[in-house]
């Protein structure tokens, strides 16, 4: 079945409960264990029968969910032999380019398809000349800061102390289990061996997968997102590196700050027009936790088998990422022109890596992400993922200054995605422009006001006409600012840019003309310092 049709299919089932059975099989001969001799079908399907009736499951289920455990098995003895950073180059062979083929013409994630990849990869993904991911138990803030913002490295490392991560004491699926089993929040499950999006509780597909007993599914959870949780929120502690990287969390300090200072000044007497300040920048505030969704404390639970499509995350937001439990095989590219116009090209055409030449996959590197290590990656990788075990992830998504055109352009691609409908809304960076525009406003425009000589640096300006240029287009009034303070804050950064008449007359002809062109520029990834 090709990505279209089965997209299609899930498309009709998409509101179906998490759990159940949609296999329908066309043959008994598909259910024969690899290997068995087609004469003795009569006595394979009869065993299969009775154990079926035993155990209530499909015939399918229980000779796939043999071959599972087997692959599994083959899969984790190939990794424990095997440096844990990246595969081996090897020249094709006439079986990989069968398997190559097999990954071109089937659906991700399906059975086919998966037998087909854990056979291929460990051949298929290779070396780069220049590797981009850096194993590291220096995790300083100074370290950090060099790979990520300075080098654009990914980084893997198991140092929690340096990084001033916390999670629940002793979390794994056991203990885990008390918080997550009764849960009632209702989440978006992705069944990685139909293509589904399926609706379930938390505590439902949490329970599943740590028993073992999601039945013929695979489901793979990467949306129950907890910061706002009262229970849960609070017993993570996000890497202290993401903090100082986050723009959303500078956006909640700028506020904090400013509350403070204005409490602060009411011991004295006010004028009704300060008051009204006052009280006008706690309603903003309160406006804004209220309608800004977080992305920073992601549970991530996946069973065994879970592949995840190739992907950018939203607005290309970068991504830290602890397998608590279990493990993550990562594949990664770097976020180049070259690597960025072909996602661009993939995701408008709605087509996946493997309908690539064998070239492009191979600009890929794997690597294995084991329990106790974090991965950092920076904005803009391309990433595919598979989960060899069942696994436990602690993650967030964060969009950073340093990446500022970057973000632009990949929130400009999925509003053009969900435009032709290849994207659904809750993929994205919900309400990126009115965080940007309270970060003009809260942070960048006083950071200006309070040092104006920094203006005449080239990363700061940069990171002035990368907002004026995003920000244009998106004037409208929404759902924190309306079109006329909108259109007020523009005109400040222009003039705190110093722009002459020309050149806001230039930036004007840029914005009417920039729909298309603006939005596949990818000539740069992040802010030039000279």
């Amino acid at each position: 079945m090709s990505d279209a049709e089965s997209d299609s299919a899930a498309k009709e089932d998409n509101n179906k409960e998490f759990g159940g059975s949609n296999t329908d099989p066309s043959s008994e001969d598909e259910y024969l264990p690899p290997g068995a001799p087609r004469k003795r079908k009569a006595k394979y399907v009869k065993k299969a029968k009775v154990a079926a009736k035993k155990s209530k499951s499909s015939l399918f289920e229980i000779f796939n969910q043999k071959e599972e455990n087997k692959q599994h098995s083959i899969w984790l003895s190939q990794m424990a032999a095997e440096k844990p950073s990246v595969g081996n180059f090897e020249k094709s062979t006439a079986d990989n380019k069968l398997l190559l083929s097999i990954l071109r013409n089937t659906r991700s994630g399906s059975d086919e398809f998966m037998n087909s990849f854990r056979k291929l990869e460990p051949s298929l993904v290779g070396n780069n000349n220049k590797p981009f991911v850096i194993r590291t138990e220096d995790a300083t803030m100074e370290t950090l800061d060099r790979l990520f913002n300075d080098e654009g490295k990914v980084i893997i490392t198991s140092d929690l102390k340096k990084l001033g991560f916390n999670m629940p004491k002793d979390f794994s699926f056991e203990t885990a289990n008390e918080l997550l089993g009764n849960n009632k929040t209702k989440i978006d499950v992705i069944d990685s061996r139909s293509g589904q999006t399926l609706t379930s509780t938390v505590g439902e597909v949490f329970t599943s997968i740590h028993k073992g007993a999601s039945g013929d599914r695979i489901p793979n959870v990467l949306s129950f997102e907890v910061s706002k949780d009262e229970t849960l929120g609070p017993t993570i502690t996000i890497p202290t590196f993401v903090k100082q990287n986050s723009l959303v969390i500078e956006i909640d300090e700028a506020f904090e700050i400013l509350l403070r200072e204005s409490s602060s000044a009411n011991q004295f007497r006010l004028s009704a027009q300060d008051r009204n300040k006052h009280r006008s920048l706690r309603e903003e505030y309160e406006k804004y936790q209220r309608i800004v969704p977080r992305y920073d404390k992601y549970i991530i639970f996946s069973q065994a088998g879970a592949y995840t499509c190739l992907h950018i995350d939203l607005a290309g937001s970068a991504v830290y990422y602890y397998v608590v439990q279990g493990q993550k095989v990562i594949y990664l590219a770097e976020p180049t022109k070259e690597n960025l116009d072909l996602y661009r090209k993939l995701e408008l055409e709605k087509k996946n890596i493997w309908s690539c030449e064998e070239d492009v996959i191979r600009r890929f590197e794997r690597h294995v992400v084991n329990e106790g290590e974090m991965v950092i990656i920076p904005p803009g990788y391309l990433h595919y993922v598979y989960t060899p075990v069942i696994s436990l992830v602690i993650g967030g998504n964060y969009v950073t200054r340093r990446y500022l055109p970057l973000h632009m352009k990949m929130t400009q691609l999925e509003e053009k995605c969900l435009k032709i409908k290849n994207l659904s809304r809750n993929q994205m960076f919900l309400h990126f422009y009115e965080i940007m525009y309270a970060w003009l406003k809260h942070v960048f425009l006083p950071y200006f006001e309070a040092t104006p000589l920094v203006g005449r640096y080239t990363y700061t300006r940069d990171m002035g006409f990368a907002l004026l240029h995003g920000l244009e287009i998106k004037k409208e009034s929404g759902s924190l600012y309306t079109s006329s303070e909108k259109k007020r804050l523009l005109e400040k950064l222009k003039d705190a840019l110093n722009m002459t008449g020309d050149e806001k007359d230039q930036c004007a002809e840029i914005v009417a003309n920039k729909n298309d062109a603006f939005a596949i520029d990818f000539s740069y990834t992040k802010l030039v310092v000279n």
